[in-house]
């Protein structure tokens, strides 16, 4: 086994920091497994994918170590139903911000769906400073373009940057690809 890769169990909860990597089908139990993090102290999800709440009303876990904190672009009816990427991806950037200036730090910090992290909230905020139509078909002129694709990846370093930058558990939550 790597050097890097580690379990958290009993024995070594104080290991100050390691990062971890959940990753499965849709339904699999990668939300349901954060729960095993409670034991050993408060932690802290971001949760853009909103499944992380159903944590919340599990018995068998300490629900008051767990901070589910819910970023996700907020629907305006008054702009014909589009989301505001920019203000999400603001706000994804101050929850880490904000996290980092805690006392006393949380156990781990998870981000409970980069699948929706990647996709829809970084490649529409590039689609969206650049004038694109959010709701078009990628394989419309008014689709995804490369240049968007690249944008959007440095918008998710950008992110993953801050979110490495976190001295803990670090914990990324997604999807595999079908």
């Amino acid at each position: 086994m790597s050097e890097s890769i580690r379990r958290i169990s009993s024995d070594t909860p104080e290991d100050p920091e390691s990062t971890i990597f959940i990753q499965g089908s849709m339904g699999s139990g990668k939300t349901w497994s954060l729960g095993s993090l409670t034991p050993f102290g408060r932690v802290v999800i971001l949760d853009p994918d909103r499944q992380a709440r159903k944590l919340l009303r599990r018995v068998d876990i300490d629900v008051a170590n767990l901070d589910v904190r819910e970023v996700y672009p907020v629907i305006d009816p008054s702009r014909d139903f589009s989301a505001d990427f920019i203000e999400c991806f603001k706000a994804m950037e101050q929850e880490l911000f904000s996290i980092f200036q805690e006392s006393p730090p949380p156990f781990a910090l998870v981000i409970d769906g980069m699948t929706t992290v990647c996709e829809d909230i970084c490649v529409n905020l590039a689609r969206q400073i650049n004038g694109r139509n959010l709701w078009a078909k990628t394989t419309d002129k008014e689709g995804t373009s490369l240049p968007d694709r690249n944008q959007a990846k440095e918008f998710v370093l950008r992110l993953m940057r801050l979110f490495m930058a976190f001295r803990g558990h670090r914990v990324l939550c997604t999807h595999n690809e079908q």
